[in-house]
């Protein structure tokens, strides 16, 4: 009777499965703007695609937050900041984001929709909360945990916190609130400053990593049999479920009161409890629920009774990887095309490989697109790609990616082949991503890293990219291969310029990455670069021939050593925050100075960057990022200009080439 009930139960288990997930049918779509050339598109044919986004938004001005996990994070939290401060974030039209830059975006996009909520509610009497409250901070020199902030000033941030509740309290909340949870996979990072919380945090966070890992392993029967066996699609990695979570965490919840040590006795408007965890997420929003709040907010802001109750929301595109039918079938390196780069926006969503529909896509959540933005550990990375590397990602349930339903009209309307066991499912072999049954997204800088592809498919005029991805030999991969990919497919030219106004050479005469360094990321001459995108068909940008192009101002990472000074409060010095962290790296490495090595600052790479992540990190890269942007600022005619810093400053004492000032 025993073993009669436990087959009784196995059925009903698989049964659920298959009607759960292949053997459903699947909605199609119609479709539309497949494998377009942009240098072929007329200015008529452009509004006709973007007719529903321009209803609401000028391709004026676009910023794009490259990838880079919780460095590319931090550093455009600072970029924000910046623009912010020169009254220049309010005048971005689209944002188009990849992995870490999506999580800053994803901060920015939440605390305008849930201040916007707020405002909008019926009984609510309070003001709009402004983005100058996001961005507020102090810096805690008094703060014992910061040692070696003491006695130093913050030219980005020049408030000081009284003490460590100060930093704690309301008006710092929304730049706090992210500063203790930038550890990803930890909901107890905190614990306060005394000797007993620490150690309770310690261990806390033991039991957590011992909990993710075990749940991790309970999951692998499962996967098997659901990704192996048979080709089911079940979603279930508890390390998946706990990174989405940790970007809800620290990006995702809209504080309301953080005054308090632990994360369990904090408020929070939209937070979700998991188990003894008060708030160990931040609940669902859909695209849908976007759509509606950009939509709203376009009439508060055209609004001329408003009286600039309106925090302008840009159109925010986020940026995945797609690739067709993959599974532990077949393995490929996938081509780096443009056509793989899958957006989601609040109005529509795909690709130039699978078409695009026009309208939200309601599968999956907004924090859902920003986790598989950002889902570098996948068998689509370059690394991955390989039978190793994909085998043992599978074979521990690693991947971060996700497939789902192709949408497109002649891809197969039921996944019968659910039914049918491995070797069964992978016939036949289909290399048509149109004729595919479903779609695999992942990290979208798996294909392009910056996220500017999206923007200059919009023909957005003005575009500032904020490149904070991997560079520790100074090379500048990513931006050659965005070159590289809309110059081979669409006959379109990037040119970059230095301060002086030489061209950057960034292809070679095949149209190649040129394989040499750029800049020592060490020593570079500056951190703003200009340029320009040429080739479009005549009107596409503007109907004055002489303007049809873009505009773009490049910003990277690299550390400019004059500016590494040891006086670090002067005005055109790198924060304190920024050069004190390089000290504590440097002595960390016993006074090894390597480009080339990961854990020198700025170019920390995004493995080592994730696991070290504190709040002095995060001050760091942030700091520096707002150091830069800063300098940016519109001018009475409404072009953007940038302020050069002067080239040569006296009044900093100089560092020796580590970055130590000599003793």
């Amino acid at each position: 009777m025993l073993i009669l009930d436990s087959n009784k139960c196995l059925f009903a288990f698989l049964f659920i499965l298959l009607t759960t997930t292949g053997c459903q049918s699947v909605t199609k779509e119609e479709v539309s703007h497949l494998g377009l050339k942009i240098s072929e598109i007329d200015s008529n044919k452009k509004h006709q695609i973007f007719a529903k986004e321009f209803e609401h938004t000028n391709p004026e001005l676009g910023l794009s937050l490259s990838g880079g996990g919780m460095r590319s994070a931090s550093f455009s939290m600072g970029i924000l900041a910046g623009l912010n401060q020169q009254d220049l974030l309010k005048n971005i039209d689209y944002l188009s984001t990849v992995s870490g830059g999506g999580y800053a975006a994803y901060w920015y996009m939440s605390a305008l929709y849930y201040s916007q909520k707020a405002y909008l509610e019926p009984n609510n009497v309070g003001d709009l909360v402004k983005p100058r409250i996001f961005f507020n901070d102090c810096y805690p020199a008094n703060d014992p945990k910061f040692n070696r902030y003491k006695g130093t000033t913050n030219n980005v941030y020049p408030s000081i916190c009284e003490d460590t509740y100060d930093r704690w309290s309301q008006r710092y909340r929304f730049q706090n609130q992210i500063a203790e949870q930038t550890d990803l996979l930890n909901y107890h990072m905190d614990g306060g400053n005394s000797i007993l919380g620490v150690s309770k945090g310690t261990v806390a966070q033991g039991f957590e990593y011992l909990g993710i890992i075990t749940s991790q392993i309970f999951s692998l029967p499962v996967h098997h049999l659901g990704n192996t066996l048979f080709d089911w699609n079940i979603q279930f990695s508890p390390v998946k479920s706990a990174y989405n979570h940790g970007l809800e965490r620290a990006f995702g919840l809209y504080p309301i009161d953080v005054s308090q040590p632990h994360v369990d006795d904090r408020i929070y408007r939209n937070a979700d409890s998991f188990l003894w965890m008060n708030n160990y997420s931040a609940k669902d929003l859909t695209f849908e629920q976007i759509q509606d709040a950009y939509q709203q907010n376009s009439r508060l802001c055209n609004d001329a009774d408003s009286n600039g109750a309106c925090n302008k929301m840009p159109f925010w595109i986020l940026n995945t990887a797609a690739n067709y039918n993959r599974n532990i079938c077949k393995v490929d390196s996938p081509t780096t095309n443009t056509d793989r780069i899958f957006e989601f926006t609040p109005l529509s969503y795909g690709s130039e490989q699978n078409g695009f529909v026009d309208k939200p896509y309601g599968e999956l959540t907004l924090s859902d697109v920003v986790q598989l933005s950002g889902a570098a550990m996948d068998s689509q990375y370059s690394m991955f790609a390989h039978p190793l590397g994909t085998g043992l990602l599978h074979l521990f349930n690693f991947n971060l990616g996700q497939k789902v339903d192709n949408y497109h009209p002649n891809s197969p309307s039921s996944s019968w082949r659910a039914i049918l066991p491995i070797p069964f499912y992978c016939f036949p072999i289909v290399d048509s991503p149109t004729e595919a049954s479903s779609i695999y997204l992942s990290d979208g800088a798996h294909v392009e890293h910056s996220g500017a592809y999206s923007l200059i498919r919009r023909g957005v005029k003005n575009i500032i990219m904020a490149d904070a991805s991997e560079d520790g030999n100074g090379e500048w991969l990513e931006l050659k291969n965005l070159a590289r990919m809309i110059k081979k497919e669409h006959n379109l030219e990037l040119s970059l310029f230095s301060e002086d106004g030489n061209q950057i050479a960034l292809l070679d005469q095949n149209d190649e990455p040129i394989n040499a360094k750029v800049v020592d990321p060490l020593d570079a001459a500056q951190n703003i670069y200009t340029g320009t995108v040429t080739g479009f068909a005549p009107g596409f940008i503007t109907e004055d021939e002489s303007k049809n192009f873009i505009k773009l101002w490049f910003i990277k990472t690299g550390l400019i050593k004059h500016r590494l000074a040891e006086n670090c409060g002067e005005d055109e010095a790198y924060p304190c925050s920024v050069s004190k962290y390089f000290q504590k790296r440097h002595d960390m490495q016993n006074g090894k100075c390597v480009v080339s090595d990961s854990s020198i600052f700025p170019n920390n790479s995004t493995i080592s960057t994730s696991y070290e992540m504190s709040v002095d990190v995060y001050f760091a890269y942030r700091d520096l990022g707002k150091f830069i942007a800063q300098r940016f600022e519109l001018s009475e005619d409404g072009e953007i200009r940038v302020n050069h810093l002067t080239l040569t400053v006296d009044n900093l004492l100089p560092f020796n080439e580590c970055g130590l000032h000599n003793q």
